[in-house]
């Protein structure tokens, strides 16, 4: 199929910036903690690192050493997991830290690398894995807290699929009327954030779950993967039409630029399913695929609930 659009973010010169969140500072050593005893790396992100560790010689946990990032934003990612504590399928925070660096002290699980956890996916682990997320959402949203960065490496996952958390909830905020359009990964914001609107509220990570399971049945190939917001609408557009992209502009009084906009597909020329991968025809579920177009409504606001999503009857069934 011959694309009709450009990039025109490739064609820029990038002008080498500062860090946004400040120069990173990687830990010489270990800070010396009575309590607390660090491991090998197990994970690392924008802002942190991560280290497996024991706290109090009893109990292996992870500890999250920040690197940078605002006061405000780690306050921020405190706060909100002090709120989410019990929540299910959260991961939950032991203790906060204030050493040369801030580390967050979480409880430890042993998920499965998510670079190969295509193999060990079946329908109902995927159906458990699903649901759990939309539990953690459900939690979070009602206490007016938004993720912002649902996706398959912030997910952990045991390796026989009975325990699932929602992790790094650095990206977190409170549902307000001035939020960031730019928080978390750019492939999985939904067209409003990408708009520029600034008022989304949390269908954003309804979206998200969505692209979530679009991401797994593509195997990990997502079509309006792009450098810029506007190259995602344009791609995006070959899935679901510019004329909605237009609408859903004009309703929410954005104007998009007109070169952005000459760009569009103004109708679809392609299916979500086209995307699927061959390999895993297994677990295109008509239901699955119900839940994923049911979870990436266009319009946001008549996109469902945490709540709603789990009533779906993808879910009627949920064994492990």
């Amino acid at each position: 199929m011959e694309r009709r659009y450009r990039s025109r973010s490739d064609s820029r010169r990038k002008k080498k910036r500062k860090p946004a969140y400040g120069e990173r500072r990687v830990l010489d050593e270990f800070p010396r903690i009575r309590y607390l005893r660090f491991g090998d790396c197990i994970g690392e992100g924008h802002f942190s690192h991560v280290y497996q560790g024991t706290y109090h010689r009893k109990q292996n946990v992870a500890i999250k050493v920040i690197e940078r990032g605002s006061e405000r934003l780690i306050e921020t990612e405190v706060e909100l997991l002090n709120q989410l504590r019990g929540a299910p399928h959260v991961i939950q925070l032991l203790e906060v830290i204030e050493s040369d660096r801030t580390l967050l002290v979480f409880e430890l699980l042993n998920g499965i690398d998510s670079e190969s956890i295509w193999d060990h996916f079946t329908i109902n682990r995927l159906r458990y894995l699903l649901k759990s997320v939309l539990e953690a959402l459900d939690a979070a949203h009602s206490l007016g807290i938004v993720h912002r960065d649902v996706k398959l490496s912030n997910i952990l996952v045991s390796p026989h699929f009975n325990d699932v958390k929602l992790i790094d909830w650095g990206c977190g905020t409170y549902v307000g009327d001035e939020m960031s359009t730019k928080a978390g990964s750019r492939q999985c914001r939904p067209p409003e954030m990408l708009l520029g609107y600034r008022n989304y509220g949390t269908g954003c990570d309804i979206w998200a779950v969505g692209v979530l399971i679009l991401y797994i049945l593509s195997y990990g190939c997502l079509p309006w993967k792009a450098r810029t917001a506007e190259s995602a609408l344009i791609k995006m557009s070959e899935f679901f039409g510019g004329n909605e992209i237009d609408k859903l502009a004009k309703r929410l009084n954005i104007e998009i630029d007109v070169d952005v906009d000459d760009e569009f597909y103004d109708d679809p020329q392609a299916t979500l399913e086209d995307c699927f991968s061959e390999e895993l025809q297994a677990l295109c579920d008509p239901e699955l695929v119900s839940l994923m177009k049911y979870l990436m409504t266009f319009d946001y606001r008549k996109r469902p609930t945490a709540k709603e999503a789990l009533d779906h009857p993808f879910f009627k069934s949920c064994n492990k």
